[in-house]
């Protein structure tokens, strides 16, 4: 009898236990923190931090703190919410904040987002927060722009293409297939004559290797048969020339190089009237 109320007893102590996280579980001070993490292969460090720092303000957190991601030194930015009662999803009014730790390196970077907030939150917040890192990550690069009315000068434009606009201008996943398309512009405003070579190109991975570019046969061999024919063509059709760039003049296209996670551009222009090479440098 008495083994039997004993048993009964212990019973009861872990169904209150049950109850009790239970209770804590629903409740938004005692959440259980479930990390996220997304990786995105051939994205720098100060990328990866700008993308971090606009997901978390457009899932509508304030950004209180960042810093900045290195090669062997993970990146951190926080940032807080209001919660409130919210009919969807009724908790006490309080702050929730998440924290997003970014590691980065040659291949890329990873972001691991931890947040503070209640269970109805964190059931959604992993997607959440891919999709809107997602989203930043795709956004085209933005360089500065010269005015409607600029004073006399060169603008140069370096912009790695990722997997989704690469899908769109070849045809092809390049980035997946480990090729990195970069897009080159030049516009010359000033008075100066330049030449622009492909060789004179290069771009710097997070951890200061200098890669030149590839040609598109080069560049193509990775991809799988059938397609890799169109697929050279198609880069073929759209890579920036070598050539000269007037005054009042301008050159585009693409140049492809091995997949990393690139920080800088290198660009050499030879400033035909003086026959000397001016080097210029473009931080992504």
């Amino acid at each position: 009898m008495e083994g039997m109320l004993a048993s009964s007893a212990a019973h009861r102590r872990a169904a209150m236990i049950v109850l009790v996280i239970g209770l804590c579980a629903v409740a938004s001070g005692c959440a259980v923190r479930r990390p996220v993490r997304v990786s995105q292969p051939q994205l720098a460090c100060a990328q990866a931090t700008r993308a971090a720092r606009a997901a978390l303000a457009k899932m509508g957190y304030s950004v209180t703190s960042v810093e900045p991601a290195k090669p062997g030194a993970p990146g951190k930015v926080v940032g807080v919410r209001e919660t409130g009662w919210v009919p969807a999803a009724p908790q006490a009014g309080s702050q929730g904040s998440v924290a997003v730790t970014i590691t980065c390196s040659d291949t890329g970077s990873q972001f691991d987002a931890v947040s503070d907030e209640g269970v109805s939150t964190q059931l959604t917040f992993g997607q959440r927060f891919t999709e809107a890192l997602q989203e930043k990550v795709e956004r085209k690069l933005i360089q500065p722009r010269v005015s409607d009315e600029p004073p006399p000068a060169l603008a140069l434009s370096v912009e790695p293409i990722r997997s989704g606009a690469a899908q769109l201008t070849f045809g092809f996943d390049l980035p997946a297939a480990g090729i990195t398309p970069v897009k080159i512009e030049i516009i010359n405003r000033s008075p100066r004559h330049y030449r622009f070579r492909q060789a004179e190109v290069e771009l710097i991975t997070e951890q200061g290797v200098r890669v030149r570019p590839l040609s598109p046969a080069a560049a193509a061999k990775p991809l799988a048969q059938p397609g890799r024919a169109e697929a050279e063509a198609a880069m073929t059709k759209a890579a920036v020339a070598d050539g000269d760039v007037p005054a009042g003049g301008s050159l585009s296209g693409y140049l492809y190089f091995q997949a990393a996670a690139y920080r800088r551009a290198k660009i050499v222009l030879i400033d035909i009237e003086g026959d000397e090479p001016e080097g210029f440098a473009i931080e992504f």
